[in-house]
C-alpha cells in the first residue's frame, strides 16, 4: 500500500513538474499557453440596404411521408392521441 502511494505522489510530482516546464518554455517563446482553435478564412463584404425578392415556384403535388388512419374500438369522442417518435 505504502508502495502504491510513493508511486502515485511521483507521478503526480512529475505530470505538476512537466507542466510547468511547458508553461516556462512557451513563456519564452512568446505564444500563448492555451491551445487555440485553427483559424478559419473567411470573406468580408460590404453590406448595403435595399430590397430582396427570391421567388420559387414549385409544379408537382405533396404527399405526407407516414399516413396513418386511427380508428376506435369504442363509439365516442377521441380527445387525446399520444404519439412517440
Amino acid at each position: 500500500m505504502r508502495q502504491r502511494l510513493v508511486f502515485t505522489a511521483w507521478v503526480l510530482v512529475l505530470a505538476v513538474v512537466s507542466q510547468g516546464c511547458r508553461f516556462i518554455e512557451s513563456a519564452k517563446n512568446g505564444k500563448n499557453v492555451s491551445v487555440d482553435p485553427p483559424k478559419v478564412a473567411v470573406d468580408a463584404a460590404t453590406v448595403s440596404k435595399g430590397d430582396f425578392f427570391d421567388d420559387l415556384e414549385v409544379v408537382g403535388s405533396l404527399s405526407p411521408k407516414y399516413e396513418r388512419h386511427v380508428k376506435s374500438e369504442y363509439k365516442g369522442i377521441i380527445e387525446r392521441i399520444y404519439v412517440s417518435e
